[in-house]
């Protein structure tokens, strides 16, 4: 999210990040990321991130660089998706037990 500047030089494109509109799902082969930013005009755009779980150091250096406040978020939701995965496979190892 750069735009050329004076004389080539590239500088931030003044996009922001809408945190209150943002999710996180996890598959087998990769965490995906659907959020939205407000562009320089006001206008608001969906973006969907799927990033391969290899691919997830690279990814956050390029955020942090482009769009730090981002960061948090996707940080918060990927620790969110963990905690619930984990909630659901000690939920399911639980034998149910009946009334008597």
């Amino acid at each position: 999210m750069t735009t050329p500047g004076t004389q080539g030089q590239a500088r931030r494109a003044p996009w922001t990040f809408e945190t209150s509109r943002c999710a996180a799902t996890v598959t087998p082969e990769a965490i995906e990321f659907r959020f939205m930013v407000a562009a320089p005009d006001g206008s608001l755009s969906e973006m969907l991130l799927s990033v391969g779980r290899h691919d997830m150091p690279t990814l956050l250096e390029e955020i942090a660089f482009e769009m730090p406040e981002a960061l948090e978020w996707m940080s918060a939701a990927i620790m969110t998706v963990a905690r619930d995965r984990r909630l659901a496979e000690e939920a399911s190892s639980v034998p149910h037990q009946r009334g008597a």
